[in-house]
């Protein structure tokens, strides 16, 4: 029996605070000193907003591989997959240096586990490979 990986993160984490509130001064110096327009500005915060909305919420993310289901939760979504139901598991690394993860059913359908989610590629990795699901690894 292999042993159960349990991964946990913290959606209110100080570098997610940091990063979001000097990426907001930076916003409101750009339209004060550099006199950036109001819609170009509107734009990128609007494109701030899923970063702020984790850190007012605090959405817990998720992630536990046991002996028979692989399952994730982050806020209110989740997913629970049976192991002999997967195919594979594919991870990527993207331009952004961000980390996918896509569990392949041998049904045919494709499920995306949202990144947050998932724990250190070594760790994930290894407790795929000891319950016998492959996992494919690809940069970008």
């Amino acid at each position: 029996m292999a042993e159960v990986l349990s991964f946990e993160r913290r959606g209110r984490q100080p570098k997610n605070v940091a990063i979001t509130g000097a990426a907001a001064i930076a916003l409101v110096a750009a339209v004060v000193i550099l006199d950036l327009h109001p819609v170009i500005a509107a734009i990128v915060a609007v494109m701030m907003l899923p970063a702020i909305w984790d850190i007012v919420v605090g959405a817990d993310a998720t992630m536990t591989i046991d002996n028979t289901h692989l399952t994730w939760r982050m806020g209110g979504r989740g997913d629970s997959y049976d192991l002999h139901e997967i195919e594979r598991v594919t991870t990527k690394l993207s331009w952004d240096f961000s980390r996918k993860a896509t569990v392949f059913a041998k049904s045919g359908a494709k499920h995306r586990i949202p990144p947050p989610c998932l724990p250190p590629d070594v760790a994930f990795d290894l407790a795929l490979r000891e319950r016998g699901v492959a996992v494919e690894r690809s940069l970008f």
